[in-house]
């Protein structure tokens, strides 16, 4: 009888009476999980994961954001703008992964989506300069010079107070 082909990298082993047994080694398992374990120890930390996981948002900074390990796709819920069916993380590698790296990873993911769509909607138009608004980048320090560095496009300061109504004052102020 003809030996059927062996799949790559497995092992034969002898085995009672006889027999070779085929084995898939270094099928993750414990060493994953216990990555995966020390990954929720670091998150639990301190103050409770939401805040935790603020803190290490707003303690970033451009260029660690540049080096970050992992590739997310931010796209968690059906009404995100590249919604397919949910988002994404990819490229773990034991020794990479720690609530930091993650925050990291998760921040360059939602820069790149923000440059791709500054990238789109200025496409065919002579646009050098991106006006930043809303709640987030007033909140993190870090996110002017960051989209300033994915997008290569100069970055408006953000203007104090709300946007809505700044914008609203700025019309007033053109029409009359």
């Amino acid at each position: 009888m003809a030996q059927a082909a062996q799949p790559q990298d497995v092992e034969l082993r002898p085995y009672f009476g006889g027999h070779t047994l085929i084995a898939r080694t270094h099928i993750p398992a414990g060493r994953m999980l216990n990555c995966f374990a020390a990954f929720f120890a670091d998150v639990a930390q301190g103050e409770g994961g939401r805040e935790r996981f603020w803190s290490l948002l707003e303690s970033l900074d451009a260029d660690a954001i540049a080096a970050a390990p992992f590739e997310v796709d931010p796209n968690v819920f059906p009404g995100a703008w590249r919604f397919r069916g949910g988002g994404a993380i990819s490229g773990l590698r034991e020794g990479e992964l720690s609530a930091r790296s993650m925050v990291t990873s998760i921040a360059k993911g939602w820069l790149r989506q923000y440059a791709e769509a500054i990238a789109e909607v200025t496409a065919g138009r002579d646009a050098g300069t991106v006006a930043l608004a809303g709640g987030l980048p007033r909140r993190l320090p870090w996110f002017s010079d960051a989209l300033a560095g994915a997008t290569g496009r100069a970055m408006l300061p953000i203007a104090p107070g709300e946007d809505t109504l700044n914008g609203l004052a700025q019309l007033a102020r053109t029409r009359s």
